[in-house]
Formats: C-alpha cells, structure tokens, sequence
C-alpha cells in the first residue's frame, strides 16, 4: 500500500491532508465545546470526562478521513500466536518505559490538591471515575495512536525519511496536550519518541496502543492510590 501511495500522492499533496485533517479536529474541538459547554458547566464533575470524550470524537473524524484517502491495511483487532508475542515483546516493554516516563508525579500537585481538570475527586461516585478511567486509559490512548501514529507518522513516511516523519508527529503529539511547564514539553516529546518506536519495530500499531495504555493505567494506578491514601 505504501508503494501505492508514493506513486499516486505527491509531498503537496500528503501535507495538504494531513492540514485538513488537523482542521477537521480543530472545527470539531470547537463545534462541541460550543454547542455542549452550558450543559457541561451544570455538572461540574463531567468536565474531565468530556474533555477526553470531545478530544476522542475528534481524532476519530480527523483519522477517518486520512484513512478514507490512506488505507490503513494492518488489521488492529487481529490476535494470533504470532501478535501476541509481537505484542508482549513490545507493548509490555514500552509500557512501562513510557510509566516510567511519567514519573515524578508531584508535578501533577498545586499545594497538595490535584486540579479538577484532570481528575475526578475520589468523593464523586465510583461511576464517575470509572467512566473516565475508561477514557482515559483505553479510548484515549487508541484514538491518539490512530491519529498521530497510524495516520500522521505513517502517511508522511511514505513520503519523508524516518527523522522527518518522526518530528513532525511527535511536535503534534505535545501540542495536542496541555503544556503547563518545560518539564511536561520534554516528557511528552521523548513519550511520543518512544511510542513511535515501538510502532516501528513492532510494524503493528496495536503495540503503540497497548504501550500508550499501560503507561496512562499505571499513571492513574500511582494517582488514585495517592489520593486514596493506598500509595
């Protein structure tokens, strides 16, 4: 497929998509939170959960259409002996060198509290931190590991070298996030670097994905069990 792609699309071109893909996620960002805000707003405790549902819903429009216009042929759901090992050899590894990463946690804190933004207080109902849970260490991670590795890094592979392709994805994988401090620009860029070379060796971007969710679920592992007073 990648042979198809390198004669029936130009550099330009690649770029060209790539920007309206990234519009598409900007206009749908805006389009939610404008149209959903005042309900938001009334339910405190939802903030955090539609922050990752809007960001989710988002991705998944803007790789839509990249994957409309560059297949993407590996079967992602696919698990035989084979993939399995792939996975383990991999995805368990990176995982936890992408949890590793994201030590220290302190830099979470603001005089002892964590902000509301980025957690749901552990006295909400179990519902509530589950459903983001769900989000945030499942739903979250795949659709970020479909736009910026299944879609962008691979599709500007076909086109760019391996350095090229790598630092753009990764500039777009941090700018994606909240950057509050130089502390998280520097982690989420060697995150992401790490993230993209699992997938590269791995060639199956389930690996990325699994490693992105292992690193999210012990990062919320160490943060509720502080919070619960368990760590």
């Amino acid at each position: 497929m990648q042979n198809n792609v390198k004669k029936q699309k130009k550099p330009g071109k690649v770029i060209v998509d790539i920007l309206l893909a990234l519009l598409i996620y900007f206009f749908c960002m805006f389009g939610l939170v404008v149209t959903t805000i005042k309900i938001v707003q009334q339910c405190i405790v939802l903030e955090p959960i539609y922050q990752r549902l809007v960001d989710s819903l988002s991705l998944s429009l803007a790789s839509f259409f990249l994957i409309k216009r560059y297949p993407l042929e590996e079967k992602i759901c696919l698990f035989d002996k084979y993939r399995i090992k792939i996975l383990i050899k991999y995805g368990l590894p990176f995982g936890l060198s992408v949890a590793v990463l994201n030590f220290p946690y302190s830099y979470v804190y603001n005089g002892g509290t964590i902000s509301p933004k980025a957690f749901i207080d552990p006295q909400q109902h179990y519902v509530f931190i589950l459903f983001f849970l769900f989000f945030a260490v499942f739903v979250s991670p795949i659709m970020e590991e479909l736009f910026i590795r299944g879609c962008l890094f691979r599709i500007l592979r076909t086109k760019f070298s391996f350095f090229v392709s790598t630092l753009a994805s990764t500039c777009l994988f941090v700018f994606l996030h909240n950057i509050s401090s130089q502390y998280q620009f520097i982690r989420l860029f060697i995150i992401s670097l790490m993230l993209t070379f699992c997938y590269e060796f791995s060639k199956t971007l389930t690996a990325s994905m699994i490693a992105h969710s292992i690193g999210n679920g012990i990062w919320y592992v160490m943060i509720y069990g502080h919070m619960y007073g368990i760590i």
